[in-house]
């Protein structure tokens, strides 16, 4: 976990993918908590969060 200079939260580990896989995992949480969708993390899907 970092929070980045515009005060982001960047998190990352592992995590499950369905249906029962362990999997990379990384998102980005704007101020106030709610996912970033202009994040691309690993999947690039623009949701805030990556797999």
């Amino acid at each position: 976990m970092t929070i980045q200079s515009d005060g982001k939260i960047v998190l990352a580990g592992t995590c499950i993918v369905p249906p029962v896989e362990k999997g990379f995992c990384a998102a980005r949480l704007n101020n106030d908590g709610s996912f970033d969708a202009s994040f691309d993390g690993p999947g690039a899907n623009g949701t805030g969060v990556g797999r």
